[in-house]
């Protein structure tokens, strides 16, 4: 059918108010195809700038000094390395490489990657329900950091940020991925009654995840005339995608054909994913992408004509996707090397380390061909010795004739030069000069620079590397703060069913609890605890929080709580076990306060319990805010269980009286047996001894006096 049959038909389909359907590229309308020809617009003048050409040359040259190619370039007319030119033949032919700049890289990458970010969510009111949901958020970003492996992901982007100088973190909304579930397909109204008899068929419906995605430089097109992220209007991402992905991912993905890698950008990259030798770094690029096709998603800004922004994706001439943003703004987190003001790529390490990788390995290169040459000897004689040069071997026992000459020594060994200290001085120098370029002493390296430095003196070097190295960690560190902060508005946006958060606290404390994206409350405020990321040397740090422990400032040093979060903080693995039992006893007390709070039940107290714990727990609680907004039965429940802990306190620290030790019933025993001794000893009618009691008198008369007669 000719276009304009096309054409036709489809404005007789659209006036029957009959959905149309496409069979290609061309049988979209008018205004969607304007949207593609925009999106290509945006591409085309990202790509084509003269400084995008000159940074994608740079960089493509750093990935290959990281992989271990030296003394080339690319040139970006013949999309090739090329060698650098050398002055000299000699050096060509003796090469001798070494690779100082990975073990640099790498030391680097352990340095940006040894502790992760630690959040912190602020809370946009004082609201009690706003402080929750700032816990909820923070708890949210620790189980996505483990969920999406950033962890692990971040790795390769601190690879790409010093190899490109910048690299992206890009969180998406995957429809895809999450739970699944098999349902059962519903069919149309009409078929239902047809389809009674047929098998059910099923289909596989997830329930939608967040996903989270290294983007390196070559498939990222900002905003040419942008000079940093707050200035940057749109974003455009290319990536390649076979062709069963647009058939999975979007409606129209059938549209979609296969096409040549027309991006030079995206033609580099697989070019790095095949410097594997040394053809591999000088081979052509593939030209041809096997059933596959490149991915336009353009991101732009909220505006006046677009107040929500605008997300458009489109494949080959296709357009897939015509929506506002996911959320309101770019979803992608930019992470920087080395800053550039006024620059918005920033500068890559392996760039300044180029030029001393080159003079190291050429300095090498020397020195091994002086060795080839002069490690064997020369001989030194006169032409008339007749000495034939095939007469030496390198046999031990030789014997070498020779035809005298009068007046002329024998022949003998040339005494060889040697090469000169300033040449091994200077491969040190080279050395230094790398390791200053990137930050790294002879500390970090976990090398003593002199063996009459004292400990001080090796704490101040570390300091300094950590100062330097800081510069990017602090900039890292609110790069990761946005990355928390997108997390969350994804999370507000798109979770509209429960979620399980599972949460492994203190005290051996396990919590799985739902949440919703609701839940959040909009508390998007993410902050980075400033210093978190900075790599840090863990044994001076283990050594002052042992001093600092050693001298109170943690509290009584006895104190099981003081003990267990002293390990915690030396990163023991297993303090949990070495406290079981004070952890058992706190976990006893919160659900105590939980039952309480939730069912305003009072938790029942036993003699058993650990009544100072019990009170110094409480007592905590009762000056908390969480006390002040309970009610008044509340109050009194707490109060009450306070009360009692501290009347079976009173009681259990009370002396017991003992019978043995009691000195007043001592004394009355004592008294009872020195009256019965004393009556033992006195015969009848003879008057009572000094300190007894006179006996009585029949019927109640008085004792006479003594020395009358009766």
């Amino acid at each position: 059918m000719s276009f304009i049959g096309k054409a036709i038909e489809r404005v007789g389909a659209s006036m029957r108010g009959e959905k149309v359907e496409l069979r290609d590229a061309m049988d979209q309308t008018e205004q969607e195809k304007a949207l593609v020809g925009f999106v290509r617009s945006r591409l085309e003048d990202a790509r084509t700038s003269s400084a995008r050409l000159a940074q994608e040359g740079i960089n493509l040259t750093n990935t290959a000094y990281l992989c271990g190619f030296d003394s080339v370039y690319y040139d970006g007319n013949s999309r090739s390395f090329k060698p650098i030119p050398s002055p000299s033949r000699f050096v060509q032919r003796n090469r001798v490489h070494v690779n100082r700049i990975l073990p640099t890289a790498q030391n680097r990458l352990a340095r940006l990657c040894k502790n992760p970010p630690r959040y912190d969510v602020r809370p946009k009111s004082s609201d009690e329900e706003d402080k929750d949901a700032a816990r909820l958020g923070e708890q949210v970003l620790e189980q996505l950091w483990d969920t999406l492996a950033i962890n692990r992901k971040r790795i390769p982007l601190t690879m790409w940020v010093q190899q490109c100088g910048i690299a992206y973190f890009k969180i998406s909304w995957d429809p895809t991925l999450g739970t699944k579930r098999v349902m059962r397909k519903e069919a149309p109204e009409g078929e239902a009654a047809s389809q009674e008899q047929a098998a059910p068929e099923y289909d596989v419906v997830a329930e939608g995840d967040l996903r989270a995605d290294v983007c390196s430089f070559f498939e990222i097109f900002p905003d040419p005339l942008a000079k940093s992220w707050d200035e940057l209007r749109y974003l455009t991402q290319a990536k390649i995608r076979p062709i069963d992905y647009f058939r999975n991912q979007y409606e129209r993905g059938e549209l979609v054909k296969s096409e040549d890698c027309w991006l030079n950008s995206l033609s580099y990259e697989m070019r790095i994913n095949s410097l594997t030798s040394s053809a591999g770094a000088m081979s052509a690029p593939q030209s041809q992408m096997k059933d596959s096709a490149i991915e336009c998603s353009y991101y732009e800004r909220s505006s006046k004509s677009h107040p929500y922004g605008r997300h458009i994706i489109t494949a080959n001439g296709v357009l897939l996707k015509d929506d506002v943003l996911p959320i309101d703004e770019i979803p992608f987190v930019k992470f920087d090397d080395i800053v550039v003001g006024g620059k918005f790529n920033a500068e890559a390490i392996i760039t300044h380390l180029r030029p001393l990788q080159d003079q190291l390995n050429k300095g090498k290169t020397m020195r091994a061909a002086f060795l080839n040459r002069m490690l064997t000897g020369k001989m030194l004689y006169a032409r008339g010795h007749n000495l034939a040069e095939e007469a030496g071997n390198d046999q031990s026992g030789e014997w070498l004739a020779y035809d005298s000459v009068p007046n002329t020594p024998e022949p003998h060994a040339l005494q060889m030069p040697t090469i000169p200290q300033y040449a091994y001085q200077e491969e040190d120098t080279l050395k230094l000069d790398m390791d200053d370029t990137a930050g790294i002493n002879q500390a970090s390296r976990g090398q003593m620079p002199s063996a009459q430095i004292p400990a001080i003196g090796m704490q101040l070097l570390v300091e300094q590397d950590d100062t330097r190295i800081g510069i990017e960690t602090e900039a890292h560190e609110h790069s990761y703060a946005d990355l928390g902060r997108i997390q969350l508005k994804f999370v507000g946006e798109y979770y509209k069913t429960d979620r399980l958060l599972k949460i492994a606290g203190e005290n051996q404390e396990y919590l799985v609890k739902n949440f919703k994206g609701e839940d959040i409350r909009e508390n998007f405020h993410v902050k980075v605890a400033r210093g978190s990321t900075l790599p840090g040397s863990k044994v001076l740090k283990r050594q002052e929080i042992m001093n600092l422990r050693d001298n109170g400032y943690f509290g009584n040093p006895q104190d099981p709580r003081v003990s267990a979060n002293v390990l915690r903080m030396l990163e023991y693995g297993d303090e949990k076990q070495a406290w079981k039992t004070q952890s058992l006893r706190l976990a006893q007390i919160q659900r105590g306060i939980k039952l309480i709070e939730e069912r305003g039940e009072k938790p029942a107290v036993s003699e058993f319990d650990d009544h100072p714990l019990w009170l110094q727990e409480f007592d905590n609680y009762r000056i908390s805010e969480k006390f002040i907004n309970l009610d008044d039965q509340k109050k009194s429940l707490v109060l009450d269980v306070m009360n009692e802990h501290t009347e079976w306190l009173k009681e259990l620290t009370m002396p017991q009286s003992d019978p043995m030790q009691d000195p007043e019933l001592q004394t009355t025993t004592a008294a009872q047996d020195h009256e019965q001794e004393l009556s033992q000893d006195i015969p009848p009618g003879a008057p009572p001894a000094p300190g007894m009691p006179e006996p009585a008198i029949e019927g109640g008369g008085q004792p006479l006096p003594q020395g009358e007669p009766v």
